[in-house]
């Protein structure tokens, strides 16, 4: 009637189908971002950082972004959109999640409530001058530490791989513009 490899098979789907499901959701292994070209980040030396939405925890996001940005040494932040060379703008945010329950026996009661946090952003760097957007990034991630640090972590480091990329990328434009000239 039946193929026994085939009946094993089955049953063996949602096992496998959960395990993939808790591995995307609880990998310590981040997804790795695409390679993508920035050239206009090398001009941009002095960042304003705008109001980032109106989301729980965004104040802790956005400072917490300000002040890793400061200790990079590869951008500056300023505190009035005048001087910069681009602003940061978009939305930020920490998301809280509520799982689990409760029971009560016999007077005795017992709970297993967790609380997760949800770091998230989605923001563009526009040029001051030509109001063009020059850089964007989209994150979400459950964090095991603090969720606004995580996405403060995952923003600066995105943007200065890219920046670093794009001023690697200029020095070997000019390196060879050079020895043509020779």
């Amino acid at each position: 009637m039946f193929n026994p490899k085939f009946t094993i098979v089955l049953m063996c789907l949602p096992l496998l189908f959960s395990c993939a499901l808790h591995n995307a959701i609880f990998s310590k292994n981040k997804i790795a971002q695409p390679v993508e070209e920035y050239p206009s980040l090398v001009n941009i030396k002095k960042v304003y950082i705008d109001r980032l939405g109106n989301e729980e925890g965004v104040g802790l996001v956005s400072e917490k972004i300000r002040l890793r940005m400061m200790k990079s040494m590869r951008f500056s932040v300023v505190e009035v959109p005048e001087p910069a060379d681009a602003i940061l703008k978009g939305v930020a945010g920490v998301e809280r999640s509520i799982r689990g329950g409760g029971y009560v026996s016999e007077g005795q009661g017992s709970s297993s409530v967790k609380t997760t946090y949800t770091g998230f952003v989605v923001l563009r760097l526009v040029d001051a001058k030509t109001s063009e957007t020059i850089w964007s990034f989209e994150y979400r991630e459950r964090c095991r530490k603090s969720a606004s640090s995580c996405v403060a972590d995952a923003t600066v480091d995105k943007l200065i791989q890219d920046a670093e990329r794009a001023d690697d990328k200029a020095k070997n434009d000019q390196s060879l513009e050079k020895g043509k000239t020779k």
